[in-house]
């Protein structure tokens, strides 16, 4: 593999070639990601939800195998909240 030397290397911030940063949520994730993700999807949560969302999240993708879009987490967060 030919890699160039670290003075030839740039770093390339996505933003800047079009793209944007997204947090994936998964059965890994802890409640600071699902806090965060949310902000992101303009709902506030307190701790204790964040905990509930994220149990229902673990389980969801443990039996599909699919980390939940934008549109069912917040399906998720209606239901138990």
């Amino acid at each position: 593999m030919n890699t160039l030397p670290a003075r030839e290397r740039k770093i390339t911030i996505v933003e800047e070639v079009g793209l944007r940063r997204h947090l994936v949520i998964g059965k890994h994730s802890g409640a600071h990601a699902i806090h965060h993700k949310f902000e992101e999807l303009g709902i506030n949560l307190v701790e204790e939800d964040c905990e509930k969302i994220l149990t229902e999240i673990r389980k969801i993708v443990v039996e599909t195998k699919v980390s939940p879009s934008d549109d069912e987490l917040i399906k998720i967060a209606e239901k138990l909240r």
